[in-house]
């Protein structure tokens, strides 16, 4: 048995020294998008077609025993990646005849959508909650404008479980002015807390979730 290997990502063509008078039957397992042809020496007539395999194919024909130099031929179109198709001369007929399912490419699904930030509050600032999570709550920014006539302080608060991390300590903002806070997350059942303030400010909150 004679054993040939061709790794292929677009057309070509190949010869290979087949010894005389050992081999009657050629098996080609085309597991490829090429359609393979084999010719008798350098030729490409289709008078010294020894046999075709089409693409995607398995497939026993005769082979003439005198022919020692064999033209393999490929053609389809280019491929990503190498694919294999291997070919066998044998001295029995292994009868071999099928066809392999052509690889299928999966469709690349749709991206899912990003929630749009929204605003999740905006009014004037009150002391106590200002805004408590039902689920997690991704907060991008939170911005406090001080509207009154002259500077004005604020304490603002992260409240988990009754216990508050401090966000604005005391802070005073200049009249006309707007403090910003960047990202941070409320889980479940946190909220925004206002612990004190002096002066007018208007607060919005801008974030994902609710």
């Amino acid at each position: 048995m004679v054993r040939l290997f061709f790794d292929v990502n677009r057309t070509g063509s190949r010869l290979e020294q087949v010894p005389r008078c050992f081999y009657d039957y050629v098996t080609i397992y085309n597991n490829t998008r090429y359609d393979f042809t084999l010719f008798k020496g350098l030729s490409t007539s289709v008078t010294d077609i020894i046999g075709a395999c089409p693409a995607y194919t398995l497939i026993t024909f005769p082979h003439d025993k005198l022919t020692d130099t064999v033209n393999f031929v490929w053609e389809g179109d280019t491929s990503p990646l190498n694919e294999r198709c291997k070919i066998f001369f044998t001295e029995e007929n292994l009868a071999l005849v099928g066809e392999f399912r052509p690889p299928q490419i999966s469709p690349i699904p749709p991206p899912v959508p990003t929630p749009q930030d929204r605003r999740l509050f905006a009014g004037l600032v009150s002391t106590g909650t200002i805004l408590t999570a039902t689920s997690k709550i991704i907060i991008r920014a939170i911005y406090i404008a001080n509207t009154a006539a002259t500077a004005s302080n604020i304490t603002m608060s992260h409240r988990r479980s009754g216990i508050d991390t401090t966000l604005l300590p005391n802070i005073s903002i200049p009249n006309n002015h707007t403090q910003g806070l960047g990202y941070f997350v409320l889980e479940a059942g946190d909220s925004i807390f206002v612990n004190a303030f002096t002066g007018t400010f208007n607060i919005s909150i801008y974030g994902e979730g609710s």
